[in-house]
């Protein structure tokens, strides 16, 4: 029982339902409802930009990389 907080897993996707509630609410398999997940977090996920410092890290970075790629 110690462990069981760490060991025990829970399937984000598996539907819980009745094969009647399950039928009720579309028949959607796991795969479809991780996806309709996927949608919803790109639809509404707004990044952070990055820091100025960042940003100017990585420009040095791509600037040193196309000089010594020669592009």
């Amino acid at each position: 029982m110690n462990h069981l907080p760490e060991e025990h897993y829970i399937a984000r996707f598996k539907d819980r339902n009745t094969r009647r509630g399950w039928e009720k609410k579309g028949k959607k398999d796991a795969i479809s409802r991780a996806r309709e997940k996927v949608d919803r977090i790109l639809a509404s996920h707004k990044p952070e930009p990055l820091e100025k410092n960042v940003v100017k890290k990585l420009e040095e970075i791509r600037r040193r990389a196309q000089k010594e790629s020669g592009t």
